[in-house]
């Protein structure tokens, strides 16, 4: 399962990285411990099926800030208010959970609705998390993928 979700995030977020955000830097991915995401913020997207999934995308303060101001078209991210923020990057998992979505073969998920987190990932007995590294342009994300163990 971890290289499907790999391949697709990585092709989703290259895919992302140069059509609504304007890199042109190459995008990486690599795998990471979930623990790495302590502190980060960002967003979630539930994505149901048989099995459901949630799609985390996380960074930094200053990373959510620099991909929000790149997202509404290169704005300086140190005038964005909060808000502005927490939508853009909203906004950039849904497209990003959409594009991993058509990149799962025979997948029947459907998107949830984004919600914005100020908090950290903790996995239950439950549930499994993978976590990946990713790099977009200068700013460095992690997306983790929690699913059913």
């Amino acid at each position: 399962m971890t290289a499907q979700w790999q391949a697709a995030i990585q092709g989703s977020a290259a895919e992302l990285a140069k059509v609504a955000l304007g890199f042109t830097e190459p995008t990486t991915i690599a795998a990471a411990a979930l623990a790495d995401t302590a502190h980060l913020v960002g967003a979630h997207i539930p994505l149901v099926g048989r099995p459901s999934y949630e799609l985390w995308f996380v960074a930094s303060r200053a990373g959510c800030a620099a991909l929000a101001g790149a997202v509404l078209g290169g704005m300086d991210a140190d005038s964005l208010p909060p808000g502005v923020t927490a939508d853009a990057i909203s906004e950039l998992v849904n497209m990003l959970a959409g594009g991993v979505k058509r990149r799962l073969a025979g997948s029947d998920l459907e998107l949830g609705l984004p919600v914005f987190v100020n908090g950290s990932v903790e996995r239950s007995d439950r549930l499994s998390a993978t976590t990946f590294r990713l790099q977009l342009g200068a700013v460095e994300t992690h997306v983790i993928v929690l699913g059913p163990r």
